[in-house]
């Protein structure tokens, strides 16, 4: 497990972390990207589909009938060895992301047995 912790504006903003080996850095990036660039809540964050690509293999693997297939045709046509499947390894994260606004929101990975626990 990786732990991240995000500051914003010098002020803590998000906790997030997953197991996963060579994909944590995919796990998490992609997370707070969601929460960030798309903005999703935590817990939409966490619960969305998610790629994985390194260099060695040379393939994207994704889950499974969670992406587009137009994108993936567009993808293939590009060069890329797309293989959708099912993988453990893609992360289970859990998170807490703290708003602006002080509101606290959790995020518990529906891929394991996480659960999140929602605070007043």
């Amino acid at each position: 497990m990786t732990p991240t912790i995000v500051e914003k504006n010098g002020k803590l903003s998000m906790i997030v972390g997953t197991p996963g080996g060579s994909t944590i850095i995919t796990s998490v990036l992609q997370t707070i990207l969601n929460v960030y660039e798309f903005g999703m809540d935590m817990q939409e964050a966490v619960s969305a589909a998610r790629f994985h690509h390194q260099w060695l293999p040379d393939v994207v693997i994704l889950e499974p009938k969670q992406f587009d297939s137009l994108l993936i045709q567009k993808l293939q046509v590009k060069g890329y060895d797309i293989k959708e499947e099912y993988s453990r390894i893609i992360g289970r994260v859990d998170a807490i992301h703290l708003s602006e606004k002080k509101v606290i929101s959790t995020g518990a990975d529906p891929r394991g047995d996480d659960t999140a626990v929602k605070l007043y």
